[in-house]
C-alpha cells in the first residue's frame, strides 16, 4: 500500500511546502501581470535578451494583452527594454544585431549629457564603442528614422558620418588641450555634410532588413500585402486550431 502511494506521488507530486512556496509565485505572478504588464513583459524581455525566439513570444503575449511594443528609436530606446507607460515597452537597442550592452549604453549616455539627436553625424559623435557596424544596424532596423533623411541616405554616408564624428572628437580634444594651456583659439564650426540624393528602401527591402537585424518583423511584415487573399483562401484559424481535424 506504502508503495502504491510512492509510485502514484512520483507520476508528479509535491509537497505542502513547496505547493505553498508555487501558490504564492503563481499569485504574485498574476498580480504583476495584471497592474503592471508592461513592466512584467519588458522584464522578462530583458532575461530572454539572446533568445530571440522567446523574445518573439513574449511580444505576441505583449500584443494580446494590449501592450504595444514600439521599435528601437535612438532618440527614446534604452540599453535594455523598458516600459515607458501602462501600455508600452520601448525596444532595447542592445538587443539589435551588432549594437551591443556597451554601444547601446555610450548612445543613451550621450543622449543623456547633451541633447536629442538630430542626424545620422549627431549618432557617430559618441566616438569609441559605437562602430560603423552599430550605425549600420541601427540605421536597418529603423531605430534611426526620427533623424533626418530616410534610411537609404543615412546608410550611404555612414562612412562619411564615422570620418566626420572622428573629426569631431579630435576638435574637442584639440579644445580641451587649448584651454589646458590657456590658448586663445577658437574651435571651429564644423558643417555637416549633405545627405545623398536617393529614395528610400522599398517597403519589402525596409522589411527583410529589420528581420536581418532584430530577427523578426516588428514595423510590418511582407505578406500584409496579401492578406486579403490568405484571408479568402484560409478557412482555419490557426489561432484555435482543433485538436481533430472534422471528417
Amino acid at each position: 500500500e506504502i508503495f502504491e502511494l510512492l509510485e502514484k506521488f512520483a507520476q508528479y507530486g509535491f509537497n505542502k511546502s513547496h505547493a505553498t512556496a508555487y501558490a504564492l509565485i503563481a499569485y504574485q505572478t498574476a498580480w504583476l501581470k495584471t497592474y503592471y504588464a508592461s513592466e512584467f513583459l519588458a522584464a522578462n524581455m530583458n532575461t530572454e535578451m539572446n533568445d530571440i525566439n522567446r523574445i518573439v513570444t513574449l511580444i505576441n503575449e505583449a500584443r494580446d494583452q494590449g501592450v504595444i511594443v514600439d521599435a528601437p528609436n535612438v532618440n527614446i530606446s534604452f540599453s535594455e527594454f523598458r516600459a515607458v507607460s501602462n501600455k508600452t515597452i520601448s525596444f532595447g537597442l542592445s538587443a539589435i544585431k551588432n549594437v551591443g550592452a556597451k554601444a547601446a549604453e555610450s548612445i543613451v549616455q550621450y543622449r543623456q549629457d547633451n541633447i536629442l539627436y538630430k542626424t545620422i553625424f549627431d549618432l557617430c559623435k559618441v566616438y569609441g564603442s559605437v562602430n560603423k557596424r552599430a550605425i549600420e544596424s541601427l540605421i536597418q532596423a529603423g531605430a534611426c528614422d526620427d533623424l533626418s533623411g530616410n534610411r537609404s541616405q543615412q546608410f550611404d554616408i555612414v562612412d562619411t558620418a564615422i570620418k566626420f564624428g572622428q573629426k569631431f572628437f579630435q576638435e574637442q580634444q584639440s579644445l580641451q588641450e587649448s584651454l589646458f594651456n590657456n590658448s586663445n583659439s577658437n574651435s571651429s564650426i564644423m558643417m555637416e555634410p549633405k545627405l545623398p540624393d536617393l529614395n528610400e528602401w522599398s517597403n519589402r527591402d525596409s522589411l527583410k532588413r529589420e528581420k536581418e537585424m532584430l530577427g523578426f518583423y516588428l514595423s510590418g511584415n511582407p505578406l500584409n500585402d496579401y492578406l486579403d487573399d490568405l484571408n479568402e483562401l484560409n478557412n482555419i484559424n490557426l489561432l484555435n486550431f482543433p485538436h481533430k481535424m472534422p471528417n
